[in-house]
């Protein structure tokens, strides 16, 4: 299921080392914009996501390793 959402996925944002956290909201909503998809998620809410599912991935707002968030044609933010 979810290898499916991924692959089908109109917007997919990777997030290296040394990316700050608070700004992956700014960058989803941008290639949302461009893909004309509407992302049901606030920027709090999207931020919220991405700590509870990256565990050891961050240090404080720092990535430490990579991840992606993966934006469904129905607004839905995977991360991955």
């Amino acid at each position: 299921m979810k290898l499916a959402a991924r692959l089908s996925a109109p917007v997919v944002i990777e997030l290296k080392p040394g990316d700050d956290i608070l700004e992956a909201p700014d960058l989803l909503f941008k290639a949302a914009d461009g893909a004309k998809v509407k992302v049901g998620l606030t920027t709090p809410e999207i931020i919220a996501r991405i700590r509870e599912t990256t565990g050891d991935k961050l240090r404080g707002r720092s990535v430490v390793e990579r991840f992606e968030l993966v934006l469904t044609a129905d607004g839905d933010v995977l991360v991955y």
